[in-house]
């Protein structure tokens, strides 16, 4: 008998000195017993009161005592542990975020109406302050990432994708749904050279752990294409992952992917008439020169009497008979053939695999145009035309070049004297 006392005082100590708030409650939420972290935290600093002579009514919202009874009807049910959490604010203003757990305790004494219940009480408020800390951070970084310029996405080796932000939305044409849903893989959206070169990166960085960076075109959801710098990154794997993931920020250089061709092409036309320039001209030569491919043939022209155009309409449509002349070439010659502006009025043509044959009947057709164009405009004098041809290689494109120009310089002399004769 005595052991058992021992063993009551002890249970009784136990429930006084408890970390957590220990209380036993009627249905009428009248506290029978309550330890002192439970009053602390239930209404404030003072003493316990005696059992009954305070009331959860007095310490809590109505909103709360709606849940709190709720509660108790779902454990009395459900003959279980309920765990349920308050807001909870002290009479002296203090806020406390609250775990609370309501267990069904059945009849203690027939001066009971109803039920008894368990409450034990847990302070969380130092938790659930971090997790708001948490959420504040997660949300401030999410913010950072979703209005970033560049897309971001997390991705696994198979291309399932977990997680874009807006710009990838953007950048794709495809929404958020459509790209993190299971069936979907990232890699749809390669060209198969392009989808070798991202998938090895990405190899690199999950297995290695070795940030990678590379170019590659990606094809939109309207099936237009862009180019991008795909930068991969190993990210720390959480325990919820069954693969490790990496971070993909794609930057999209479309831009100066046009820039790039645009400049490239302007390194080798020229500007005036679209034709190619005299550096790619020479360059394509010296290149044939050194090839296998024969007969090389060569036209050179040039404008009749430009000057007289410049001088008596000026200098405007002087111009506008340069680019007439390059529309005429350009119109006349075969896809392959080489094109260009060589100077102010002189144009040259290469035309791999022809004969001096076919560069004369070429010449012949351009004829036709020119005379139906000098018909058409008083400011547009003609053409002049000279030919060579190279029957073998390696052959003297210099020497190649005077062959045609003293041709186009004899019929320039033979139109003179004509005109003179006249």
């Amino acid at each position: 008998m005595e052991s058992l006392e021992h063993f009551r005082d002890g249970l009784v100590r136990m429930f006084a000195k408890a970390k957590e708030g220990l209380a036993i409650v009627n249905s009428n939420l009248t506290l029978l017993a309550a330890n002192d972290r439970f009053v602390e935290m239930l209404f404030s600093r003072e003493a316990t009161p005696l059992a009954g002579e305070r009331s959860l009514l007095k310490a809590l919202l109505e909103d709360q005592v709606s849940a709190l009874r709720a509660g108790m009807e779902k454990a009395s049910a459900l003959e279980a542990p309920i765990e349920l959490e308050l807001a909870h604010v002290l009479e002296d203003g203090k806020r406390l975020d609250l775990a609370l757990w309501v267990a069904c305790l059945g009849k203690a004494t027939e001066e009971n109406d109803g039920p008894l219940f368990a409450l034990i009480v847990r302070d969380v408020t130092k938790i659930e302050r971090l997790k708001r800390r948490l959420e504040d951070s997660e949300r401030y970084f999410r913010e950072i990432v979703d209005n970033a310029s560049d897309s971001v996405l997390v991705l696994d080796e198979d291309g399932r994708v977990y997680d874009v932000n807006r710009a990838t939305e953007s950048l794709t044409g495809y929404k958020e749904a459509e790209l993190v849903e299971p069936a979907f893989s990232w890699f749809e959206l390669f060209s198969k050279k392009d989808l070798y070169e991202f998938r090895d990166g990405l190899t690199k960085v999950l297995s290695l752990d070795v940030p990678v960076r590379t170019e590659v075109e990606l094809i939109r959801k309207d099936q237009t294409r862009t180019y991008v710098i795909a930068s991969l990154a190993l990210l720390s794997t959480l325990e919820t992952w069954k693969k490790e993931r990496a971070v993909c920020v794609l930057t999209d250089i479309s831009d100066i992917k046009r820039l790039e061709e645009e400049l490239k092409y302007y390194s080798f036309h020229d500007t005036l008439t679209g034709l190619y320039n005299r550096p790619y001209f020479e360059k394509e030569l010296e290149r044939l020169s050194k090839g296998r491919l024969v007969p090389i043939g060569l036209i050179v022209a040039d404008i009749d009497n430009l000057k007289e155009t410049n001088d008596r309409f000026g200098h405007k449509l002087g111009d506008k008979a340069i680019q007439l002349a390059a529309n005429i070439l350009m119109n006349a010659f075969r896809k392959d053939d080489i094109v260009s502006r060589v100077g102010g009025d002189e144009y040259a043509a290469i035309l791999p695999g022809a004969d001096e044959e076919v560069l004369k009947n070429i010449i012949g057709r351009v004829m036709a145009t020119v005379e139906r164009a000098k018909a058409e405009h008083d400011w547009f004098f003609g053409l002049s035309f000279g030919i060579s041809v190279a029957l073998g290689v390696p052959f003297d494109k210099e020497g190649l070049i005077r062959q045609a120009n003293a041709a186009l310089y004899q019929e320039q002399r033979r139109k003179r004297s004509g005109a003179q004769n006249r």
